[in-house]
């Protein structure tokens, strides 16, 4: 506390507070609010709370957002891992080989991770959305190879993915239209 108090002795400070287990997240906003009063205002001062397992706050993750450096076939890996784990087992070397190409069109086109259900019950869409992508392969896997996969393959992961990504705070969180750049934070702010 004493730290984040010099530093908001500056008018123009930036501060960022990590509260992962939220037991100084409001001495620390009650000291942001204190150090404005004295200041007359907020003026220069910026003062973010980060509080990752508030109940009350969602955060806002885009899982598809392009990662600088990184590929888009190994991002998409990446996140099926991640909703491997999320559905608690392995989907398989078939359901990966449908899942991981389709989490990939969803970073190259945008979309937040909650579109691979729809796109799963409504092929159309992927389709559609596959136009825009610029992989070739990405492409001619939509329209040539993902319409002969096993019917019953889709339907099962469409199941599994739906208990996760349909759940209502899971996909208000996916579907954010931003997300925490804490990188960027962390290079411009002070951090605490």
């Amino acid at each position: 506390m004493g730290i984040a108090r010099s530093l908001l002795q500056d008018e123009q400070a930036r501060l960022i507070a990590l509260d992962p287990k939220g037991d100084v997240g409001q001495a620390m906003e009650a000291l942001c609010v204190e150090q404005s009063a004295k200041q007359g205002g907020w003026r220069g001062t910026e003062c973010k709370f980060i509080r990752p397992f508030d109940p009350d706050v969602v955060p806002q993750l885009r899982l598809t957002a392009r990662e600088p450096g990184v590929p888009v076939e190994v991002q998409a890996l990446g996140l099926v891992s991640g909703l491997e784990e999320a559905m608690g087992a392995e989907s398989g070397l078939r359901m990966r080989s449908i899942l991981t190409p389709l989490a990939a069109v969803a970073i190259e086109t945008e979309r937040p991770l909650s579109v691979l259900t729809e796109w799963l019950a409504q092929p159309r869409l992927l389709l559609d959305a596959a136009a825009e992508v610029e992989s070739e392969r990405l492409r001619r896997y939509v329209v040539e190879q993902f319409p002969r996969e096993s019917k019953e393959s889709i339907s099962a992961l469409r199941s599994r993915l739906e208990a996760v990504l349909l759940l209502p705070v899971v996909r208000r969180a996916l579907e954010a239209r931003s997300f925490l750049p804490m990188g960027q934070w962390i290079e411009e702010c002070h951090v605490v």
